[in-house]
């Protein structure tokens, strides 16, 4: 149902605004997001050693497609043709951009 037609009690089991996390949680998430970020951000750095930026964006780009991938295969996130269009849309606009970089780099040489 939407949002505005739920009842109270609906709507605090869908979104639960009372729950606050204490600054110990925060530092939980932290510690086990932060290691993951750093090592993803080196790796991106160093990238751009041996590829173009062009190219190193558009897979960086892909990270959301391979996130939304994994999220189906735990359940997390519910499968409708909208989101498949979504998907197939950006996994596209990443091969036009690498197809057009590869051209551009073969007339360059």
């Amino acid at each position: 149902a939407p949002r505005s037609e739920m009842t109270d009690e609906e709507e605090n089991l869908c979104f639960p605004t009372n729950y606050i996390l204490s600054h110990q949680d925060h530092m939980k998430m932290a510690l086990k997001v932060a290691p993951i970020w750093f090592i993803s951000n080196y790796f991106y750095n160093l990238s751009l050693a041996y590829t173009t930026i062009t190219s190193s964006t558009v897979l960086s780009s892909t990270g959301s497609v391979f996130t939304f991938i994994f999220s189906l295969t735990c359940g997390d996130e519910k499968f409708t043709c909208w989101k498949l269009l979504g998907v197939s849309l950006a996994f596209l606009g990443s091969i036009i951009t690498s197809f057009h970089d590869a051209s551009k780099s073969q007339s360059d040489e």
